[in-house]
């Protein structure tokens, strides 16, 4: 069975940029830096290896909840053979996680660290479900023990580093992120992390280079596009820069409901009144259908300001 591995999330936060002018945006929460999902679960076979989850700040993207409702049932019958498969829980909690079940997908996974106490994956994941209901104490303890159990465990590091930025403390997310890089120099996710709190320390060239040098590894990153657009609308006030960026960002995700929001903000500021409405109404009708309420209500009202 592949062990689930959630990776580091993206850190930008669902915010609304707003007011008569325009002048706010839809910023991500991927949690809102990056907790990467480095492979998909496959169907669960009980003698296969485990699968790591390696989560991604949460950036509204919607996948499709049957697959993962699919996975559940595989799993459970995998621990209906053997309840002793340490792996077979980690991967559950991992599907539970993604359908939205923090509380299931964490039991799950105190009961693979329960089988296997050395399971650093499993406190990887664990610690990504505790960041996601704002346990950040909980998270960094879970993040410092996979480190401990395993120290070349780049997700860990940027995951770690994620919930350091969320708590303000740019100096140790900039480290954790660094650690990341030094120990998987191909690791996309990580760069875009680090771009987030870069654009957080408004290190803008810094935050652009590594939102670059995450395309370049990893060229359909839709996250990463997302937040180069970000930086270039929201602080270098350049928002036909940014535009081009949500475009890429659409296509590789049509789903991607800030990406609309902000494009939409954008094109207003730049006097196209017409696309603004256009993006705005299409970000309102996906943040609705993904059942994204707050931001679905920022985007009515500023569509009614529009009109």
């Amino acid at each position: 069975m592949r062990q689930l591995n959630q990776n580091p999330r993206s850190r930008f936060s669902d915010q609304i940029l707003g007011g008569t002018s325009l002048a706010i945006a839809i910023v991500l929460s991927a949690c809102t830096q990056i907790q990467t999902q480095a492979s998909n679960p496959t169907t669960a076979q009980p003698t296969a290896s485990p699968q790591i989850e390696t989560k991604q700040l949460s950036d509204g993207v919607q996948e499709k909840p049957q697959n993962y409702q699919r996975l559940i049932a595989d799993y459970d019958r995998a621990i209906q053979l053997n309840p002793n498969d340490a792996i077979a829980y980690n991967n559950r909690g991992f599907a539970r996680n993604k359908l939205g079940d923090k509380k299931g997908a964490i039991a799950d996974y105190d009961q693979a660290i329960q089988l296997n106490p050395d399971f650093a994956e499993a406190y990887n994941n664990r610690g990504i479900a505790r960041a996601d209901l704002g346990d950040k104490k909980g998270a960094i303890e879970d993040y410092d023990q996979a480190i401990r159990l395993n120290p070349n465990y780049a997700k860990a590091y940027s995951n770690r580093g994620n919930v350091y930025n969320e708590l303000g403390d740019r100096r140790s997310a900039i480290q954790n992120h660094d650690r990341a890089i030094q120990l998987q120099p191909d690791f996309a996710e990580a760069y875009s992390n680090r771009g987030v709190t870069r654009f957080d320390l408004d290190d803008l060239k810094g935050a652009v280079e590594d939102f670059d040098q995450a395309i370049r590894l990893k060229p359909n990153y839709a996250k990463a596009y997302y937040h180069r657009g970000n930086t270039r609308f929201l602080k270098l006030r350049n928002p036909k820069d940014a535009i081009p960026d949500y475009d890429q960002a659409i296509r590789l995700n049509p789903d991607f409901a800030p990406a609309y929001s902000n494009r939409g903000l954008a094109y207003g500021i730049s006097g196209n009144r017409q696309a603004a409405i256009s993006d705005l109404q299409k970000a309102a009708d996906l943040f609705q259908r993904q059942g994204n309420t707050e931001n679905y209500q920022k985007v009515i009202k500023l569509l009614e300001k529009l009109r």
